[in-house]
């Protein structure tokens, strides 16, 4: 798995995911960016120049907050990574990769686990979350100390 530091992760409920699924090979998963277009403007954070990359839509790729993949697509995607045309944006260019590489992104889950833009906070939810991003360290502490003691208490929802 890869993460931002400001990601609170759920590994519990990620491995539950990540065992019904029973996937060990060529497997990607994460915030599905399925629709994605450079960002043109120049003095924007993600911008990216008609040189850097010359086409109108990105493959697609999961969101740099977090995602997770099995251990032969790290070997795949570091073999390829020097035939695949660099861009600085991490996220996308391991969509190129994968693209490169013909390997689908999946969901992990028929509902939304991964939160690129960050989620409030009840252990009920995150007990039902894979990452939630802008969380400060502080918090990432005390949710995991709060998510861990109500390991056994149910939720409404549950």
């Amino acid at each position: 798995m890869k993460t931002d530091s400001d990601m609170f992760v759920n590994i519990y409920y990620l491995t539950e995911l990540l065992l019904k699924k029973n996937r060990t090979t060529r497997f990607f998963t994460g915030f599905l960016k399925l629709n994605e277009y450079p960002i043109r403007k120049r003095f924007n954070k993600w911008f990216v120049s008609k040189y850097e990359y010359p086409w109108d839509k990105y493959p697609p790729f999961c969101s740099g907050t977090g995602y997770v993949f099995s251990s032969d697509v790290a070997g795949e995607v570091y073999h390829v990574a020097n035939s695949v045309p660099f861009i600085k944006l991490e996220d996308v260019f391991v969509g190129l990769c994968l693209k490169r590489l013909e390997i689908r992104l999946e969901e992990l889950h028929s509902e939304q686990t991964f939160f690129p833009d960050g989620l409030p906070f009840t252990t009920c939810r995150y007990k039902k979350i894979v990452a939630s991003h802008h969380i400060k360290p502080r918090d990432i502490l005390r949710y995991w100390q709060a998510l861990e003691g109500s390991l056994q208490e149910e939720c409404p929802d549950n």
